[in-house]
């Protein structure tokens, strides 16, 4: 078995561990995203600077004007949270439920934005919050990061 193909194999398995913790993509997708990104980096598998893509789904649009200009400058501050984070891999957008624009799966993509990892970190760890609470992520969090053998230390709990 090449390394690709066991590497897929191993993601596919992070991937179905993820998509068992409870609300993970209503609440969660962000440190998802997250986890995914620092999980391929911890197991050698190639991921860009710029995995991060944020998606709004059913025509919302990007709520301020300035907000390209606030993301550029890394003073990002969203006036909402956006509907869904994805990450590209392998030139696919996945989340915990696999890849999202395949024929299996359509993803919708109104509009997105590419993020790096501290951009990220910046929109999971916002003061005023905005992101689902059903994610219970004193609960959660400590649980991804012992099951995937992950860091997400810096991601507020």
């Amino acid at each position: 078995m090449t390394k690709n193909i066991q590497s897929l194999q191993s993601l596919k398995s992070t991937l179905k561990f993820l998509n068992c913790v409870p609300a993970i993509n209503t609440g969660g997708c962000g440190i998802s995203a997250l986890a995914i990104y620092r999980w391929c980096r911890a197991n050698d598998i190639c991921v860009s600077d710029r995995p991060f893509t944020f998606v709004w789904r059913n025509g919302n649009e990007w709520e301020s004007s300035n907000n390209d200009e606030l993301l550029e400058n890394g003073e990002l501050d969203l006036v909402e949270v956006p509907n869904h984070i994805v990450i590209e891999l392998y030139k696919g957008l996945y989340d915990s439920n696999g890849q999202q624009n395949d024929n299996c799966h359509p993803f919708i993509v109104h509009q997105e934005y590419k993020l790096n990892e501290k951009e990220l970190l910046a929109v999971i760890n916002r003061p005023n919050g905005g992101w689902n609470s059903s994610f219970r992520r004193a609960r959660q969090i400590p649980e991804i990061e012992n099951k995937l053998n992950i860091d997400l230390s810096d991601v507020l709990r």
